[in-house]
């Protein structure tokens, strides 16, 4: 994806937020890029060509969930620009997103650019096994009632 949009990026201004929907058109996995610079909007899916908004056509920019699968809307004043569907493990970055956009449609300043380099998700740890005091102290609540468990199972 950075391959497609950085050649884009050099005439666009400087790189202000990014956001990676992780679902297509036809909502299957598939990685795409959004790229908000301080004058368009630049985005690529999966195996596609870049395309772009300029700013001042963009009237919002909303980001909803339901379900477990979100949705990112640009649209103008009259018509829906452009839509990206994301799972809900990208909402975070989703609605970072949008909150970056209405700073710059409000004349918002931002500090450096952001680097385009892909967000790497940290690996799930492991749970811990459950300690085995727990057992014994369920036993010790148990031991008064342990009359009425046997009689249950049997």
């Amino acid at each position: 994806m950075r391959r497609l949009i950085e050649p884009e990026l050099a005439s666009n201004g400087r790189v202000l937020a990014l956001f990676q929907p992780d679902l297509d058109a036809a909502q299957h996995f598939s990685e795409g890029l959004l790229v908000l610079t301080d004058s368009r909007l630049l985005w690529a899916t999966n195996g596609s060509d870049v395309r772009s908004l300029r700013l001042d056509e963009v009237a919002t920019l909303v980001g909803t969930d339901r379900g477990g699968l979100g949705v990112l809307e640009a649209r103008s004043e009259k018509a829906l620009l452009a839509r990206f569907y994301y799972t809900v493990g990208r909402a975070k970055q989703a609605a970072t997103f949008v909150e970056t956009f209405e700073r710059v449609r409000a004349g918002g300043r931002f500090g450096a650019a952001v680097e385009i380099e892909p967000e790497v998700p940290e690996a799930i740890q492991p749970e811990s096994a459950p300690k085995v005091g727990t057992l014994f102290r369920l036993l010790r609540f148990a031991r008064p009632h342990i009359a009425y468990l046997t009689l249950a199972w049997c």
